[in-house]
């Protein structure tokens, strides 16, 4: 009996005052590009990789949202205006947060695990949020960080008191911004060691590069891509080209990190065979993780960088995808 192929699955979260159809229709190319990218890299069919868009579980009004970070100005209808916590700042307590954390933690049961987790502006710090937690059974201090937090708050402590799923392989947030750090602190010290990639807009004045930069500050070498827009998900084609080396630079290098300590690892003759088939040597998987990461491109009006600090034995999970050969 033929062995099932595996499903990709990517958890998706929309934006203040959005809700996952009207998200599902904004993030249509991005979506596109992330199958074609998610199954080349995994080297699964391209309809085995699978997204999960989750509603907000808090309902605003339509009529109470002029001068929000909304993305767009039309809706399909009041229900499509929800949120994940009431408020939008990054120096109060999160107003119904621990419903939307509930909401996670069933859709996982329900739908998961998950590979990945995409989020665009609140959602995009929820999103980071997620793959803190996620990261509880595998980061030193990071249980003890969120049981902390936590104290004060019996519903949050137990939500949080155990991790949702097994630790994400990459998180991907767009124009995302920290929580406020004197009261969930737990999620982002330890900093945050699931591969990031940050989508932000030069001429956004929602969320700053500024404000996202506190996010970038709390993760283990934060990827950023900017493009020339405002407050939204991009479509720009050269955006996500750049999101997409991007995605494959974070597993290609997730690999050959795990390969550092092997004694063939200095060698020009040690190959790599990743799932898409062809063979190249660690050297050239050096080369091609940092071309990938520090790339820019004035035409596009888009750059790229990685801060350069190592995962050491938190490599993802994503590196057992791969085969070695010497």
């Amino acid at each position: 009996m033929a062995t099932a192929e595996p499903k990709i699955k990517l958890l998706m979260l929309h934006g203040f005052a959005q809700s996952a159809p009207f998200f599902q229709i904004k993030t249509r190319a991005l979506t596109e590009m992330l199958r074609k990218t998610i199954s080349h890299s995994y080297n699964v069919r391209a309809e085995n990789v699978e997204f999960a868009f989750l509603t907000g579980p808090l309902h605003l009004r339509a009529s109470d949202l002029s001068g929000t970070c909304a993305d767009g100005h039309q809706f399909l209808d009041d229900s499509d205006t929800c949120a994940w916590w009431q408020n939008l700042d990054a120096t109060n307590h999160y107003v119904g947060i621990e419903s939307s954390l509930a909401a996670l933690r069933l859709l996982v049961q329900q739908q998961g695990p998950f590979t990945g987790v995409v989020g665009f502006s609140q959602g995009a710090t929820l999103a980071a949020m997620f793959a803190s937690w996620c990261e509880s059974d595998s980061v030193p201090g990071r249980s003890e960080a969120l049981r902390e937090m936590s104290k004060d708050n019996d519903l949050l402590l137990q939500l949080l008191s155990s991790p949702p799923q097994r630790q994400l392989e990459f998180a991907l947030c767009f124009s995302g911004f920290r929580g406020t750090f004197s009261f969930y602190h737990g999620f982002y010290a330890p900093e945050i060691v699931t591969p990031t990639i940050h989508v932000l807009g030069e001429l956004d004045t929602i969320i700053s590069k500024a404000i996202s930069e506190d996010l970038m500050n709390s993760c283990v070498e934060p990827i950023l891509i900017q493009h020339q827009g405002v407050h939204f998900v991009p479509t720009y084609v050269h955006v996500l080209d750049q999101i997409s080396k991007s995605l494959e630079g974070i597993i290609l290098w997730a690999h050959v990190s795990v390969s550092y300590n092997s004694p063939l690892a200095d060698s020009k003759e040690y190959q790599v065979t990743p799932p898409l088939g062809e063979h190249v040597t660690l050297a050239h998987c050096r080369k091609i993780c940092s071309s990938t990461s520090s790339c820019t491109s004035s035409e596009a009006g888009s750059d790229t960088g990685r801060r350069s600090r190592s995962r050491g034995r938190h490599a993802p999970r994503i590196a057992r995808r791969y085969r070695l050969s010497g």
